[in-house]
């Protein structure tokens, strides 16, 4: 039964892809209510999946869009699942996050959509395309909410799929909920729909409104008889004027901007997120375990190898200039060994701080950043906040968190790799019997360098540049890749910055 009251009402919504192309949405208007199950149909890059997007967000295009967010469900077209979790740890964090908690159970709304139990434990990477939507279909059901937005989630399914997730979508639609679905699968749309809209020339045409769903096998053969001849006849959209110079558009002054504005946004977005409180002590656990292993565990024997490495050359450098500047009178005043005691550790505590940041940010950031950019390429992120997961305090606040705790573990490691190689080299190269004596680093060295303070400013630096950057919008591979190498140049220059200051200061 089909209520009066809306649970979404979309008046006079106008927007268009880009200056100069024909709008988009052209003064579009659309009401949902309860106990409804609507289809919006149409041509490919008429604006369907786009038209979801700003029920959601709500705030790309003008017009007046009246949903309740917090009781809105979205399932995405690719799924979008979280593929370092299994299928039931998908289904569960849903769970955990609503703020109205469900009954059902993983295995309970899994079974809804016909999948095996068995499947709960199956990582999602190794699912079909079809197992995956059907898993991303559950993840909402689990949620409960009075409006689920389905794009396209007939997509890759055989018919017996096709069946059973109609099924499931059919029975959430009662007096207290809704659905609004994209699909051009005339077969899907005569099991689930009440109404089939057309998305033509920025406006919704309404094409059948039969108002229930088909009850009886007749109902639904008659259904899809008339929208496989509807579907078959839709024209192709015009997409409107191109845009000037589209080739250079990244040279343009307000791309460098926008990667700055970014960078900015993102970093104050991390800074924020550190006064939030996760409600799963077991997802922050998750997170900055894999964070940590990911930009620190990973890399510990590298950082250290090339610390040893730079420590020993260093000293192999004041041994060639001993030879050289030792050879005439001053060689009969100082010996090489006194050198290294002049020296000390100081150089250590000076050195490790900048140069340990920027291996840190050029090895551990890209590979940070890169995860974090294709988790929003891929919708996963979106797909988190559509369900009711805060990805600021499931992912922004621990991440933030790891790759700080990571910088500071890899500053002190590459340290400790620089010292142990010029121990190696001093005890080769000067024959030196005790040289940890020598070279010893002091309270002193510490205090002089700002060792800590350093330590901390730059692993500061490059934690927030790094989540900031690699969670900011993106939906290419392309934009995964610029926000990356942005990750490295502006860290790089911050700590560089940085460092040039406390030497002249």
């Amino acid at each position: 039964m089909i209520e009066d009251r809306n649970c979404l009402t979309v008046k006079n919504l106008f927007t268009s892809a880009r200056k100069g192309a024909q709008p988009i949405f052209d003064g579009l208007e659309l009401s949902v209510g309860y106990g409804e199950s609507v289809v919006i149909c149409g041509a490919s890059g008429s604006g369907k999946s786009t038209l979801l997007q700003l029920i959601l967000d709500g705030n790309q295009a003008s017009g007046e869009i009246s949903v309740d967010k917090q009781q809105t469900a979205m399932v995405y077209q690719e799924g979008a699942l979280l593929d370092y979790l299994n299928v039931q740890q998908n289904v569960d964090l849903v769970q955990r996050f609503s703020k109205r908690k469900s009954l059902l159970t993983a295995k309970d709304v899994i079974a809804e959509i016909g999948l095996p139990e068995s499947l709960l434990r199956r990582p999602v990477s190794s699912l079909s395309g079809g197992q995956k939507r059907r898993v991303a279909i559950a993840r909402a059901l689990i949620r409960e909410p009075e409006l689920f937005l389905f794009d396209e989630p007939d997509t890759g399914m055989d018919l017996a799929a096709l069946k059973d997730v109609a099924s499931a979508v059919v029975d959430r639609v009662t007096q207290k909920t809704a659905a609004l679905t994209v699909s051009h699968n005339p077969y899907y749309i005569s099991r689930i729909a009440t109404r089939v809209l057309e998305l033509r020339a920025g406006k919704l045409v309404e094409l059948f409104n039969w108002k229930t769903v088909a009850e009886t096998e007749a109902d639904f053969e008659q259904r899809y008889r008339v929208l496989t001849h509807a579907l078959s006849n839709m024209p192709i959209p015009d997409e409107g004027a191109s845009v000037p110079f589209g080739k250079l558009r990244y040279l343009w002054p307000s791309a460098w901007l926008s990667g700055l504005w970014q960078w900015l946004k993102g970093g104050v977005k991390c800074l924020i997120s550190l006064f939030t409180l996760t409600p799963s002590i077991r997802d922050f656990a998750s997170i900055s375990i894999r964070v940590f292993w990911q930009t620190c565990l990973s890399g510990l024997l590298f950082y250290l190898l090339v610390g040893t490495t730079l420590g020993a050359t260093t000293i192999a450098v004041v041994r060639t200039l001993a030879d050289n500047a030792l050879t005439g009178i001053i060689g009969m005043l100082l010996k090489p060994e006194r050198l290294l005691e002049m020296m000390g550790g100081a150089y250590v505590v000076f050195l490790a701080p900048a140069v340990a940041s920027m291996l840190f940010v050029a090895r551990s950031g890209s590979i940070c950043s890169a995860w974090l950019g294709e988790l929003q390429r891929g919708g996963q992120v979106r797909a988190l906040n559509s369900l009711g997961v805060d990805s600021d305090r499931y992912l922004r606040f621990p991440v933030t968190l790891s790759v700080f705790a990571a910088c500071m573990v890899t500053i002190a490691v590459f340290a400790f790799g620089v010292w142990g190689g010029s121990l190696l080299s001093a005890r080769y190269l000067f024959n030196v019997v005790e040289p940890w004596q020598i070279l010893a680093v002091s309270d002193g060295d510490i205090g002089v360098s700002q060792f800590w303070l350093k330590t901390l400013l730059y692993s500061a630096f490059t934690a927030i540049t790094i989540t900031g950057l690699g969670l900011a919008p993106k939906i290419s591979g392309e934009q995964v890749a610029r926000d990356t190498t942005r990750v490295i140049i502006y860290a790089t220059v911050c700590v560089s910055v940085a460092e040039l200051l406390f030497a002249l200061t």
